[in-house]
């Protein structure tokens, strides 16, 4: 993402870093990512990415993804 939507969404790209280790505060998220290199390896959310995301809304235990509505209708027939 561009750097001001970084800063005002907290570093969402990368955010689940911060819930892992809470004391890393959200600016110096992108720091943390560029010098461990195992963090630096996963895939980051994009803003493109996070808007296709919105509609996903449930989670299936057999496939491990997270589905729409329809997408569950369409399996339980």
């Amino acid at each position: 993402m561009p750097g001001i939507l970084r800063w005002s969404t907290g570093n969402i790209g990368v955010h689940n870093v911060h819930h892992l280790a809470s004391l890393i505060s959200f600016y110096r998220l992108s720091e943390v990512i560029r010098d461990h290199d195992i963090l630096a390896q996963f895939q980051r959310v994009t803003l493109w990415k996070s808007f296709r995301c919105a509609r996903l809304h449930l989670w299936d235990e057999e496939s491990r993804r997270l589905l729409s509505f329809s997408d569950a209708r369409a399996l339980a027939s």
